[in-house]
Order: structure tokens, then sequence, then C-alpha cells
């Protein structure tokens, strides 16, 4: 399978093209190398290291570059979770450690900085219709090779995040309600629960109330009157599920004797053993990526307590903990303030947090998972600095213009790279 990725590489010869093909990817983390070296390293990876790749060496070559601004205020906000990973490799120093905290921060560092560079180039609907095609794709291809993954080799709810996401964007972006775009809703609609991943169908409540929350009054009501006609998708692909699809849908109740009540119990272990850890080892914890655990009388096991921030707190302490919510928040904040740069920032706050609130329930840092939120968030920073109303903006322009220190500044983006897009 790693002959291709050069082929790839040759047909990728300029940057729309690798963007359109990130987007592709995206919904399809299917690893290149072999399981026996403990990583996974999927296209999406490689196409991410490529874009970032791109943008260092843009930085290096113009340090005006626009991106250093847009990156700015997301510095801020990654560095005290970027610090404390970094105390703990010093705390648990292993090779194991270094390959796992280096995947960790390649789920939300390197989209961050790629949605910016998208951003710059212009190419965020590119890749955003990319994506939902390919997340169609999936959801048309789930229910025949089943809820397992089948020839697919993508796990329910990785699976039930990626074809959720497809359905907020299609809620939050008006460019991508066209209508071939909106004749995929049904489809995913069906795929979505046809992965029985209940995390999935949590997130998308939660990313409605995001984008009600967020929408201006007039684009408020017109959500409103979307979300009609796909909870009615929902109700007629919900009457076509299994009957065990149905049950597991709406089961969540750990006492039924199901299998999804088993599910639960299981969990619900696997959160005892990790706040057991957590008070043993509440400042350093066991360290990123070697947090192993499982329930007695279960033939089961993890590395990760199905909750995202007692995972954190697992891995890394309290510390760790603290600086993952300050990382999400101070990431919501950044997008919440730029929500008049258009529908990428909204979209951007949905998609982030109906992928968090999946992780409380579920796996978080899983391939591909959070992905498209944070390069979202990229992509809204990367737009331009939040617009303030026409009188801060005039009142400015005045105190510059009164100001004999205001010198012209050079301007300049990232016209070197991806000419050719």
């Amino acid at each position: 399978m790693l002959a291709g990725v050069p082929g790839l590489v040759v047909v990728a010869q300029r940057l729309r093209n690798l963007v359109v093909l990130l987007g592709l990817s995206l919904p399809f983390p299917l690893s290149l190398v072999p399981e026996a070296t403990g990583l996974h390293v999927a296209a999406s990876d490689l196409l991410l290291a490529v874009l970032a790749a791109l943008v260092v060496v843009a930085l290096f070559a113009d340090p005006d570059a626009a991106v250093w601004r847009r990156l700015g205020p997301a510095v801020g906000v990654c560095l005290p979770y970027l610090g404390w990973c970094v105390v703990l490799l010093a705390a648990h120093p292993s090779v194991r450690a270094v390959l796992q905290t280096s995947q960790r921060l390649e789920l939300f560092a390197l989209p961050l900085v790629v949605g910016v560079l998208v951003a710059l180039r212009g190419l965020e609907w590119a890749a955003l219709r990319a994506y939902v095609v390919s997340a169609t794709v999936l959801a048309a291809l789930y229910p025949i090779f089943g809820t397992g993954g089948g020839g697919l080799g993508v796990q329910k709810n990785p699976a039930g995040q990626f074809i959720a996401n497809a359905l907020i964007l299609l809620l939050a972006a008006r460019p991508l309600r066209t209508r071939p775009m909106l004749a995929a809703v049904p489809v995913l609609t069906l795929g979505l629960l046809w992965t029985q991943s209940r995390g999935a169908l949590a997130s998308m409540a939660c990313a409605a109330v995001v984008l009600l929350a967020t929408a201006p009054g007039a684009e408020r009501w017109r959500l409103a009157m979307l979300l009609v006609p796909v909870g009615l998708c929902a109700a007629t692909a919900f009457t076509l599920l299994p009957d065990d699809a149905q049950q597991r849908n709406t089961d969540f109740s750990a006492t039924s004797g199901t299998d999804a009540a088993r599910s639960l119990q299981i969990r619900a272990g696997f959160s005892r053993e990790a706040r057991g850890l957590i008070r043993a080892e509440p400042v350093f914890g066991a360290g990123i990526g070697e947090y192993p655990t499982g329930v007695p009388g279960h033939r089961t096991s993890s590395e990760d307590p199905h909750q995202v921030l007692l995972l954190q707190a697992a891995e890394g302490g309290y510390p760790l903990a603290v600086t993952f919510v300050l990382l999400v928040g101070g990431a919501v904040v950044m997008v919440w303030r730029r929500r008049r740069n258009g529908p990428v920032p909204a979209a951007a706050a949905a998609v982030l947090l109906a992928s968090v609130a999946h992780g409380f329930v579920d796996v978080y840092w899983v391939r591909g998972t959070p992905v498209l939120g944070w390069l979202l968030v990229g992509v809204a920073i990367g737009l331009g600095p939040a617009r303030t109303s026409a009188r801060t903006s005039a009142r400015t322009s005045a105190r510059r213009e009164r100001s004999p220190l205001v010198e012209p500044v050079r301007s300049r983006t990232l016209e070197g790279v991806g000419r050719g897009a």
C-alpha cells in the first residue's frame, strides 16, 4: 500500500489537489503501516505533514507572512497543553511516550496550522466539499459492510462522527447547501443511524444547540427550518434499520441486559479504574500513551477510559486535564470572536464541540476524529481577525491617522506556496 504514496504526490502537484485529497481522505483513516509497528499512519496524516511543511517553509522564507499574524492567538491557546506534554515527557521518558505524544499533537496542532494555510489560499470550500462527498460515500457503504467496519476498516464510533460532521457542515455552511450536496442528507442520516454510534448521535444534538446559539436572527430561523427535514429523514431512516440496530440506538440503560447495556457497564468499569489511577498519580499521571486498563470479569482491555477528561487526568494528572479544557475553551473563544467572518467560525465551533461531546462518552484521541474540528478552527483564524462594528473601526482609523508612530506595514501572504492553485 505504501507503493501508492509516491503516486499521490505526483498527482497532487498543486496545492488545491493536496487540500482536496486531504478532505477526501479524512473519513477513511486506514493505516498505511503494519500494526506491528504500533503506529497508525493514514493518508490524511501524510497530507497534513506535507501541507504543514509548506507552512514552515513559508514562515522561514517570509518572516512577515500573514500566517504568523493569524497563528499568534492560536499559539497562546495551545501553549499550556503543549508545555505540559513536554513536562510529561521529562517525567516519563521513553521512545513510546515520544511517539504517542507526537501522534497526539498531530491530531490537533497540524490541522490547526494547515487550516490557516487553507484559508489564506481560499481553499476551504474545496476541502469541505471533498469531505462531505467522502463522508457520503462512507455512509452509503457502511450498511453494506456492517456495523463492525468490515472491509471499510473504520470502527463504528469514528465512522459515526465522520458522518455526523458532514451533516453538521451542511447545516452550518450555506455555501455547501447546493442541490447535489443536500441530496446527500438522507444517505448521511441513514449511514449515521446504521453505525449505531450513540455518541455520534449525541454530538449531533450538541452541534444543533451550538449552531442555533451562534446563528444571527434570520439565519437562525433558516437553520431551524432546515432541521425539520433532517429530523424527518432521521425518523424515516430509523424505520429502515434492523431491530437490533433500532434497539442499540435507543438503549441508554446499563441494566437492560442487552449488548448495549453490557458496553455501558464495561465503560463504567473503565471510569472507576481511571479515577483510581488519578487519585494515585494526581500530578504526572501514567504518561501519554502509557495508560492500559481493563475490567475484571470481562475479556476486554483498552488504553482509554472512554471519557476524554478522565484520560487526560489519568495520563498527565490534573494539569493535563485543566490544560485540555483551556485548549478547547480557548479555541471556542477564538472562533466565537470571529463569528461575523462568515459561516466557517460557527461550523468550527459546532464540529469541535460535537467531537468533544462524543469524547465524553467514547474515545476522543482516535485517528481522524478530532482533525476536522481543529482544521476548521485553523480556517476560522486564517480568515482574519474578528470584525468590529463600523463605529469601532472608524474610531480606530482616526486614532491611527493622528498617531505619528504609525507606518505602513508591508503585508505578504503565502504567495509562493501553491502558486498554481
